[in-house]
């Protein structure tokens, strides 16, 4: 057989052929194998890999005054100024090791810089602490299932800060321009002393454990340039300067703060390159008598399951849940801030695309006494098929407003004792518990003495409800239905 296309015979000779493709093949392969491995993306689950009495290595003082002992599979740090610096060849705690920070307050900072060299931090084990612990890791860090950080307050990056940007007060998280940034990974306990912190601060963050801080602020943020900022001990604001390209922040299982903040950033609202958040675990700060809950995610887009609150406990108000995007946020599961002892509070979604919800979304505002409020502003329109509640069980119902530059589907709005909910845009339309023509004849007294205010998916079509009258009123080209399901039968 000949010609430049010619193949070998079926038989040893086609045998031959597919082998020696074969050993070409895998000899192009190994060159990418061996890149693969040395990023670590081929290697089994660092947890497993580690020494069971693994301590940090190489560690030197480079600012401040400490100094560093071990014994065994413990390793302790006493620092005796306000501030101190150590550079690590490496940090990473096994399972069955532990480290000590001994510092001279809870005020006090201990930054821990692993060099380009150093490899990704792998925490096992135990980490306690009475002040603050900072990691940065330019190859990022993975909290095991197995990790226990007890700290005064904790923040872990693989972005880099400077010693005398540090010293000085100025915290401004950058990105080396020719390196990448480590991700951070948590998937054992971390927890703040009361009033602490935790913070992770990467490109890309993620949570499976368990993280909570009492009192305090839990701050996830991603991004390549990063601001924090404090007052006293407390962390209180995370600014994203720079977004990451693909930016996540993902929490599937528990973020907790009684009496404190939830704040993750992804970018600012405002940024069309802002990451992502999604949420399937649980994000929650009960507020407490004298310390308000407050949960605040801003980035690109939001994608909520799993549930997210800031209900008041023991006789205290429902807290602030704020959810700021400048593409689509969707909502599938719970979102509430109300309350069993006192008003409900206040929840607030604004997105510069569509705000989607599906039939099990519910938000609730609901309070014991008077309801909270609920407020949805989509750039790109409103597509619902959620449940929203603002009830006041007894005393004045609460408010829910809802605009979008496009329209949105119907809703049917039931409400007692004057409480309002508005739909509006630039053809949208308003609804309120005074407005008697939105609403069957039977419910019109009704309406002016009510406790409660829901908003639920509306019929696609009129039917008989209770013996009451429908009416039908239209906004523009959209046609609506209510019927009066308040507190007439």
């Amino acid at each position: 057989m000949s010609g430049k296309n010619s193949r070998p015979a079926p038989g040893r000779a086609a045998r031959a052929y597919r082998s020696s493709a074969l050993q070409n093949a895998l000899s192009q392969l190994k060159p990418l194998v061996l890149v693969l491995a040395t990023a670590g993306l081929l290697s089994l689950p660092a947890h497993a890999q580690l020494a069971a009495n693994a301590l940090p290595t190489g560690g030197v003082v480079a600012a401040g005054s400490a100094s560093i002992s071990s014994a065994g599979s413990a390793l302790r740090v006493d620092q005796s100024t306000n501030k101190a610096v150590i550079d690590w060849q490496s940090f990473n705690i096994g399972s069955g090791a532990s480290v000590r920070f001994n510092q001279p307050s809870s005020s006090s900072i201990t930054l821990n810089r692993v060099g380009e060299d150093g490899g990704r931090s792998l925490i096992n084990g135990g980490l306690t602490a009475n002040g603050q612990v900072w990691l940065l890791n330019p190859g990022g860090a993975l909290f095991g299932p197995t990790a226990n950080i007890n700290v005064g307050g904790l923040l872990a990056s693989g972005l880099k800060l400077g010693n005398d940007d540090f010293m000085g007060g100025n915290y401004r998280f950058t990105k080396d321009g020719k390196d990448g940034a480590g991700n951070i990974v948590n998937q054992g306990l971390l927890a703040a002393a009361d009033g602490g912190y935790i913070a992770l601060l990467a490109p890309e963050v993620r949570n499976e454990g368990v993280i909570t801080a009492r009192l305090g602020t839990v701050a996830l943020a991603s991004g390549n340039e990063l601001r924090v900022d404090f007052t006293g001990d407390r962390l209180i604001e995370i600014k994203v300067d720079q977004s990451a390209v693909n930016g996540l922040i993902e929490n599937k299982n528990l973020v907790e703060t009684e009496g404190g903040w939830v704040l993750m950033s992804a970018g600012a609202a405002s940024s069309l390159g802002a990451g992502g958040i999604n949420n399937t675990g649980i994000v929650r700060a009960s507020s407490l008598t004298e310390h308000a809950g407050v949960i605040r995610l801003e980035g690109g887009y939001a994608a909520l399951g799993g549930s997210i609150s800031a209900d008041g406990v023991a006789g205290a108000k429902g807290g602030t849940v704020q959810v700021s995007t400048s593409r689509d946020l969707s909502l599938a599961d719970s979102v509430s801030a109300q309350s069993t002892g006192g008003a409900g509070g206040s929840v607030g979604y604004s997105a510069g695309g569509k705000i989607i919800e599906t039939s099990t979304s519910h938000t609730n505002t609901s309070g014991h006494t008077d309801g909270g409020s609920i407020r949805v502003t989509a750039g790109g329109g409103i597509l619902s098929s959620g449940h929203y509640s603002a009830s006041g069980a007894t005393g004045h119902g609460g408010q829910i407003d809802m605009s979008g530059s496009k329209r949105a589907p119907a809703f049917r709005h039931t409400g007692r004792d004057g409480s309002h909910a508005r739909r509006s845009g630039a053809r949208g339309w308003r609804v309120s518990g005074r407005q008697s023509a939105r609403h069957c004849q039977r419910c019109l007294p009704a309406l002016h003495r009510a406790q409660r205010c829901s908003i639920v998916p509306a019929p696609r079509q009129p039917e008989q409800s209770h013996g009451g009258r429908w009416r039908r009123a239209s906004a523009g080209p959209q046609k609506y239905h209510h019927c009066g399901h308040c507190d007439c039968g």
